[in-house]
């Protein structure tokens, strides 16, 4: 008998003899030694081990992904040996707890491949992915659920209240490999659901009306209501542009004007000359309607087309963000916002 053999038959006896704890032996260990006594062809051995490897209560348990080879090699393992019920109940085991899972097929040869697929052919069951967390808008918004299959079959995804009523029918349909289905948040009467607790189920249908197992997911649905926006600012003052011509320019042609025509004209009231008074006041008179002149021709007050057409157009941007603001607060007002948090998932029915 070769060490090898000798040392696989040793840990072999002890894991008949004495649970893995008293070992000091952890379900990780057991199943890296496991793993050492199928590559040495120990399958009896191999066998023994990872049942070990797989029992309930051993410190720290194994993960998801360590309990997936366990179960495979323990499958190989038994079919290598000879005990096919064995490896087809093993095969099983694996694929209820992940409908996804294929063997390597560099590690595990045809022989443990085709085993492993038709167990996968006749074992229907499916494995669903939900959101932890959705808001969405009842009738609008979607809440996406992800559902695999193991192989071919008719599944029905159905919502169902509290009381286990339905209150949707999401799908009813075979699916081949995975099938991506939506919740919009509504009951079979397209009315948005009342808060409360609901569960998503995924039935693997053996036949019309009955399931073989299912899965379930609780949710947990509540009202999340919408904020109202904030009406846009008034549009400053700074923005616009004067409409109207405005009176300062021409003033300052006027005032000048008028006070030195009043300062030529002023003096003539004294004045003796009647020739030398009239000139004072033609020439006063000249400067002054200069004056006048040139203030009317700044035409004050008179409207200025181009800036009231800039006005005219920011005033009408600022009245259309009123009214897209106030819109959309109706629609807020009237939408119902839920927010959806999804439980861990369970499977109901095995076998």
């Amino acid at each position: 008998m070769t060490p090898a053999r000798r040392r696989f038959l040793w840990v072999a006896l002890g894991t008949l003899l004495l649970p893995s704890t008293a070992l000091g032996q952890s379900p990780g260990v057991l199943l890296s030694e496991g793993i050492a006594a199928y590559n040495d062809l120990e399958f009896v051995a191999a066998a023994r081990i990872f049942r070990r490897a797989l029992e309930e209560g051993g410190e720290p348990p194994l993960t998801a992904e360590e309990r997936e080879r366990a179960l495979m090699y323990l499958g190989a393992a038994e079919l290598l040996r000879g005990a096919r019920n064995e490896a087809v109940s093993a095969f099983r085991r694996m694929v209820l707890s992940n409908p996804r899972y294929r063997p390597d097929e560099l590690v595990f040869p045809p022989r443990i491949t085709r085993v492993f697929e038709e167990v996968l052919q006749t074992t229907k069951v499916v494995d669903v992915e939900v959101p932890p967390r959705r808001t969405m808008i009842a009738g609008t918004g979607t809440l996406t659920i992800r559902v695999y299959a193991s192989s071919p079959h008719q599944i029905v995804a159905t919502i169902l209240d509290q009381a286990g009523d339905t209150t949707q029918t999401l799908h009813a349909a075979e699916i081949t490999d995975s099938a991506v289905i939506s919740w919009s948040g509504l009951d079979r009467s397209s009315r948005p659901v009342s808060p409360g607790q609901y569960r998503l189920e995924v039935a693997s249908m053996v036949s019309p009306g009955t399931a073989l197992r299912s899965v379930r997911i609780p949710l947990d649905v509540r009202l999340a209501p919408l904020g109202a926006l904030a009406e846009p600012e008034p549009l400053p003052d700074s923005l616009l542009l004067p409409e109207r011509r405005p009176a300062g320019h021409g003033l300052k042609l006027l005032i000048p004007g008028a006070v030195i025509g009043g300062a030529l004209m002023l003096p003539a009231i004294y004045q003796e000359d009647s020739e030398r008074r009239g000139a004072r006041l033609v020439i006063g008179g000249v400067v002054t309607l200069g004056g006048v002149i040139g203030f009317l021709s700044q035409k004050p007050g008179r409207a200025i087309p181009q800036n009231i057409a800039h006005n005219d157009s920011l005033r009408a941007d600022w009245r259309r963000r009123v009214a897209d603001v106030e819109r959309e607060n109706a629609r807020r007002s009237a939408a119902t916002r839920l927010s959806i948090r999804a439980g861990e998932p369970q499977r109901i029915g095995g076998g």
